[in-house]
């Protein structure tokens, strides 16, 4: 997924900047002061970075997911109470999965910023 993430997003921008080329336009040329190289590493940067958060955000999803469905399965906290009528019957395994839901959450929240100034 994240490869497939990247190519598409290289793809874009060399046909944008063909399609710069063929209108006329110089892709690489700037309106105004030539940037520094300060400048320029400081724009990739924060691309790369940029690029690296979605790319962690995007795998904690999944993992959270996986981490929700590993709690579920086999999980009595969770099914619904016998002898209880509907709305009652759900209440205390949606508690639990509020409380686990919420600290997995946190976890993987922090997780992708961590990772990318890792």
């Amino acid at each position: 997924g994240q490869n497939a993430f990247f190519a598409t997003t290289g793809l874009l921008g060399a046909l944008l900047a063909d399609k710069h080329t063929k209108m006329g336009g110089n892709y690489r040329s700037s309106v105004g002061q030539e940037l520094s190289e300060f400048t320029r590493a400081g724009l990739l940067a924060g691309i790369i970075f940029a690029l690296l958060f979605l790319s962690h955000t995007l795998t904690s999803c999944i993992r959270m997911a996986k981490q929700l469905v590993n709690f579920c399965r086999d999980n009595p906290s969770v099914v619904p109470r016998p002898g209880k009528t509907f709305p009652a019957s759900h209440i205390v395994p949606l508690k639990v999965l509020v409380g686990f839901s919420a600290v997995e959450s946190f976890k993987l929240t922090f997780a992708p910023m961590c990772q990318t100034f890792a």
